[in-house]
């Protein structure tokens, strides 16, 4: 249930990303395009009625595949014969079996046009229940009328700037009891330039606490969750940001505790190709199902690259950490990856990615709690930390690490 709800987030946020006409720029010639797409994005248009200055239709999944650009099956290139690939044959029809039962999902949409802007809610007006159980309809239900899933939206077409807001909850049911605070998004959607795009979004508070008495005491509280994204051009070069942290994660789950103080990555992806990058949105926002392994797209992945391309974490990481009860401390982290000028590294890359190698440099820094080494030490994964003896400073361990001409050295030394 809890899936299937948030695919359906994920598709009615997908309608904001369908393309818009650059002219005439009016508030309606804005929606009338992005209407006249839908029909061949899974999505039909029903029970419309239009004004000068107001809207109201229905928007009704027919196919949810098609919206998201799930793959057909012939179009997967597994052979069925071999074990392991015959589970990922049946995990995407699995996967594609899932989101037909999406198919009828209705979302009604009120508009009201203003001058140079227009402002619009949507809300869940329909939800196909034939696979769900009689508790889950029951939720359906309450949904639906209370309104629960309801987002107001305004958007400008002088600035390009939106801003979306999320109802508020405040609900028990049967098992569980959720409230959720201050939901909020903004940023900008330039209709004329699809790689500058914006988006900030907020959640204040989230709080799940189940009602059954086996679970009582159970408990999750998130503070200040946010995402921040944006592509930035520079010329023929595009930047891209990406920011999600969290402010507090209280849980206490099958009577474990976890608390997460102040965790945050912060990453930027420099100089990519930003012609490559359009034309992967364009055909994104085509009518075709997309093919991630086919030789076009591929094609344009490698195009991406330029030979200022960098990968930069600005930061990783966490104030506080206690997993499971254990005390973990804090953990921070920097690095930067780029690569070494190479007129040949698109093509070394086509021919074989392990080529690019020579060409990668890494700088990194990582700072850990003496106590979260010792966490990490014991875990199978962590294990080969017992073997880089780090640089301790007042209780803090760290690690510079430096990668460049096919040398790997920790804290200045070649690592053995």
């Amino acid at each position: 249930m809890i899936k299937k709800l948030f695919l359906l987030l994920v598709a009615t946020l997908y309608l904001s990303a369908i393309e818009l006409p650059s002219t005439p720029k009016t508030p309606k010639s804005v929606l009338e395009k992005s209407l006249s797409q839908i029909n061949d994005r899974g999505i039909s248009i029903k029970n419309r009625k239009t004004t000068t200055t107001t809207d109201s239709f229905e928007l009704v999944v027919t196919d949810f595949d098609k919206l998201i650009n799930l793959p057909d099956d012939e179009t997967l290139d597994i052979k069925p014969t071999d074990p392991q690939s015959a589970g990922a044959i049946k995990s995407a029809k699995s996967t594609k079996a899932q989101s037909s039962g999406l198919n009828g999902i209705t979302m009604q949409v009120d508009v009201n046009y203003q001058k140079n802007a227009y402002h619009s809610t949507i809300y869940l007006s329909k939800f196909p229940t034939k696979e769900l159980s009689k508790e889950e309809k029951m939720v359906i239900e309450r949904v639906i009328k209370n309104q629960l899933l309801f987002i107001s939206s305004d958007f400008n077409i002088t600035n390009n700037r939106y801003t979306m807001d999320f109802k508020d909850i405040d609900e028990t049911f049967d098992t569980i009891k959720i409230k959720t605070d201050a939901i909020k998004a903004n940023g900008i959607y330039d209709i004329d330039h699809l790689d500058s795009q914006s988006i900030k979004f907020n959640l204040g508070t989230l709080s799940l606490t189940p009602t059954e008495k086996k679970f009582l005491g159970e408990y999750l509280n998130i503070s200040n969750l946010y995402i921040n994204m944006a592509s930035i051009p520079n010329g023929k070069m595009l930047d891209m940001s990406y920011n999600i942290g969290v402010e507090i994660i209280d849980a206490n789950i099958s009577k474990s505790i976890t608390k997460v103080n102040r965790a945050n990555v912060d990453i930027k992806v420099g100089n990519l190709n930003r012609d490559a990058y359009n034309k992967l949105v364009e055909l994104g926002q085509s009518k075709s199902t997309i093919d991630p392994n086919s030789p076009e797209i591929m094609n344009l992945a490698t195009n991406l690259l330029t030979q200022e391309l960098y990968i930069e974490i600005k930061d990783l990481s966490v104030d506080d950490l206690i997993a499971q009860g254990q005390k973990m401390g804090a953990f921070k982290a920097t690095a930067k990856v780029s690569f070494k000028k190479d007129p040949n590294l698109a093509e070394l890359i086509k021919i074989n990615p392990i080529m690019a190698l020579s060409a990668l440099e890494v700088e990194a820094n990582i700072e850990l709690s003496a106590e979260m080494l010792k966490a990490l030490s014991q875990t199978p994964k962590g294990a080969m930390l017992a073997f880089i003896p780090p640089k301790m400073e007042k209780g803090v361990a760290k690690y510079a690490i430096k990668y460049s001409g096919g040398q790997l050295l920790v804290n200045g030394k070649p690592l053995q």
